[in-house]
C-alpha cells in the first residue's frame, strides 16, 4: 500500500536527519535497517567516549625536581603540533612556566621530539622512543608506566643521554554521559562494547 511505500523511506531519512544532528553521519538507510541487528558496539576513546582533550594530570621527577621536568619537556614539545604537546604547552602557560628555545630540534610524529636544552640533548615521548634514545630505561620508569596503563593514563618519558629524568602523565577526561549511554545501550541488548 502507499502508505507503507512512502512511510519508510521517510523514516529513515528521518532517523538519518535525527542523528545528523547529534553529529552522527550515516550513510545510507541500510546502515540504520542493520543497526536493529547489531549485538556488540566498538568505540574510538579519544573524542569519543573522552572529551579528546588530554590533560596533564602528574609530574614525577626520576632525577632532580620536577619544576627541571615540566620546565625542559614542555621547551620540546613547544614546537610539536601533536594533542599532547598542545596540552603540555597549555599546561606551562596557565603555571607560567619558564620555557627555553631547544637547539637541534626534532620530532618522529607520534613518537617524540627530540633537542638539545642548554647543552645537554634529551628526548621526550613514548616509551619505546626513549629507549632508543637512552642508555638505562630505569626500573622506576617501567614500573610507571605499566601503573599508568592499568590506570587508563598515557606517560611521556623525558630522558637524557645517560638517565631517564623524569615523566609527565596525561589523561583525558570522560565524559559525563558515558555511564548513561553504556546503560541504555544494554537495555537496548547491547551486551558488549569495546574500546579500541
Amino acid at each position: 500500500p502507499c502508505p507503507l511505500i512512502l512511510a519508510t523511506p521517510i523514516a529513515l531519512l528521518s532517523g538519518m536527519s535525527k542523528a545528523s544532528t547529534r553529529g552522527i553521519i550515516v550513510k545510507d538507510g541500510g546502515a540504520l535497517e542493520t543497526l536493529a541487528r547489531v549485538s556488540t558496539f566498538v568505540f574510538d576513546k579519544t573524542g569519543t567516549v573522552t572529551l579528546g582533550t588530554p590533560e596533564v594530570v602528574r609530574i614525577v621527577a626520576f632525577q632532580g625536581y620536577e619544576q627541571d621536568v615540566i620546565s625542559k619537556a614542555a621547551s620540546l614539545d613547544q614546537l610539536s603540533t601533536h594533542v599532547l604537546a598542545r596540552a603540555l604547552t597549555m599546561y606551562a602557560q596557565k603555571n607560567t612556566i619558564a620555557l627555553s628555545y631547544p637547539e637541534k630540534f626534532k620530532e618522529q610524529f607520534g613518537d617524540g621530539v627530540e633537542g638539545v636544552l642548554g647543552g645537554t640533548p634529551y628526548a621526550f615521548g613514548k616509551k619505546s622512543y626513549v629507549q632508543s634514545f637512552t642508555k638505562v630505561f630505569s626500573p622506576a620508569a617501567e614500573t610507571l608506566y605499566k601503573e599508568a596503563g592499568e590506570k587508563g593514563m598515557i606517560v611521556v618519558f623525558l630522558a637524557s643521554r645517560e638517565i631517564i629524568v623524569g615523566a609527565l602523565l596525561f589523561a583525558d577526561q570522560i565524559r559525563d554521559d558515558a555511564g548513561v549511554l553504556f546503560k541504555k545501550l544494554e537495555t537496548e541488548g547491547i551486551h558488549k562494547t569495546v574500546l579500541l
